[in-house]
């Protein structure tokens, strides 16, 4: 139950119990100003107005009997009227030299009875809270009795209608403050527990329990924020999670980038100290010595550049020199300008072209730098001397699609789609850290989505890995799926 309907409930609850209330103080107030005896018989007193009209109604019916002189008649029409007034207290009593004639009796003192019956004419006697006018007709005696009438002076409706709003304003003054009390110890409990069991969970992740989630069983708004709550602890175990993860893999790249560093460094040490003390004593020796000096500079160069690319990648601060190319072309000519060098490293490289020209915008440096890692890639975990990449270029769905494909042994299909995270090295055939420090594939990925398009890796069914590129064609560039050209290697 939400808050606002238990607010509405309590409310309509506090008002019943109010209205209840009003009416068992005005009833006591009623006992305490008329009695208990008038009080069972009937709610309201006769004021001295209302007898007055009561002694004008018997004045007509009077002089309508002394005109009639039918004494049968008469009882008659009194006994009717008195079945009007029973049990009220009131009514007609007509007297013939002391006795009774109606069927209705009403209790008068002795002492106040034969005062009235000894006096003649027309007469109003009060006493204690009984009203009597009693008047002469012929032989009999008639006289009207109100023993609910008002007693302590001149009667005024206003004042007793005063005590009622007197009494109403003061029921409602003590029923405000427990309808507070109420509110306060119902509701207000409600909503402490409520934020009691937040405040719980608030220090719980405080502590660095992050796994703790709030248990909140009603369905109201605080249960809302409970949710909520949980929600926000999940994300911020899973940002720490995260954290924790990716400082493991820098650890993981300062190890492989430190061992790649090493391992040149350690190189062009030994062989400058064997040009140094003479080893090399031949010019061969010494030319051959300061070729691999040259090329392990080169290849600290390459990692030295890779770090760099990768954090101007990484912050987004890298520019682009975006412009249209025809990729078919340029893929051809990358491949060309690759396959001797692979080639002669043990990766043999192909290149189907597309049947639909392809133009995309793309920043064609940037393009190469990220095909060139998959290849070297592909050329460090080829499974067997020689291995081999496809390389296609197909259009579907106003995208241009490049597969790279080579014959290596793959890797598990639960590490497919963390190649491309930070630092990730993947355990098995991937994974070596003399082969280089895992930013190649890294660095693609960030390259390809700065580009606008999307990569992602699969393994290709009889073994191999292939790396499936999407750029989106340029504008104006309308090509649709087609098959694959003829290959050029």
């Amino acid at each position: 139950m939400t808050i606002k309907r238990r607010l509405l409930l309590y409310s309509i609850a506090i008002n019943l119990t109010l209205g209840l209330l009003c009416l068992v103080m005005i009833f006591s107030a009623k006992i305490f100003m008329f009695g208990l005896r008038d009080t069972d018989r009937r709610l309201a007193v006769n004021s001295p107005g209302f007898f007055r009209v009561k002694i004008e109604k018997v004045t007509e019916h009077a002089r309508r009997w002394a005109a009639e002189n039918n004494p049968t008649a008469m009882l008659a029409e009194i006994d009717t009227l008195n079945g009007r007034y029973a049990g009220s207290g009131e009514g007609l009593l007509v007297y013939k030299d002391g006795r009774p004639l109606t069927s209705l009796r009403i209790e008068l003192p002795p002492e106040m009875l034969d005062g009235i019956l000894a006096k003649t004419g027309v007469h109003v006697t009060v006493e204690d809270r009984t009203a009597v006018y009693s008047r002469t007709l012929g032989d009999y005696r008639i006289l009207m009795v109100d023993t609910n009438f008002w007693l302590g002076g001149p009667f005024r409706e206003e004042k007793v209608m005063g005590w009622y709003v007197l009494t109403g304003l003061f029921v409602f003054a003590v029923a405000g403050l427990l309808s507070s009390l109420f509110m306060v110890k119902f509701v207000s409990r409600h909503i402490l527990g409520g934020l009691a069991t937040l405040s719980d969970g608030v220090h719980e992740i405080r502590d660095g329990n992050l796994d703790y989630r709030i248990a909140y069983a009603p369905a109201d708004e605080i249960s809302t924020v409970c949710g909520d709550f949980n929600e926000m602890a999940g994300r911020l175990a899973e940002t720490v999670r995260v954290k924790r993860r990716d400082e493991e893999r820098r650890k993981e790249l300062i190890a492989g980038i430190s061992h790649d560093l090493r391992t040149p460094l350690t190189a062009i040490k030994a062989y400058a100290e064997g040009l140094a003390s003479g080893v090399a004593a031949t010019p061969e020796m010494r030319g051959k010595y300061l070729g691999i000096i040259k090329t392990k500079a080169e290849d600290m160069e390459k990692i030295l550049r890779q770090l760099f690319l990768f954090s101007k990648l990484e912050v987004r601060t890298f520019p682009l020199e975006l412009e249209d190319v025809d990729l078919d072309r340029e893929l051809a000519a990358m491949v060309d300008q690759a396959r001797d060098g692979f080639g002669r490293a043990g990766l043999d490289i192909a290149f189907t072209g597309a049947e639909t020209p392809a133009r995309v915008r793309v920043d064609l440096a940037l393009l190469r730098n990220a095909l060139g890692n998959i290849l070297e890639n592909s050329l460090k975990y080829r499974g067997r001397e020689r291995g081999r990449l496809e390389a296609r270029l197909a259009v579907d769905d106003g995208r241009a699609v490049i597969t790279l494909a080579d014959d290596g042994p793959g890797v598990p299909d639960e590490a497919l789609e963390k190649l491309f995270e930070i630092f990730y090295r993947c355990d098995e055939a991937r994974s070596h850290t003399g082969r280089g420090s895992g930013l190649g594939l890294a660095i693609t990925a960030r390259i390809i989505r700065q580009l606008g398009g999307a990569i992602r890796a699969e393994n290709v069914p009889g073994g191999g890995l292939a790396t499936i590129i999407t750029i989106p064609l340029a504008e104006g560039a309308h090509g649709q799926g087609g098959c694959p050209g003829p290959s050029s290697g």
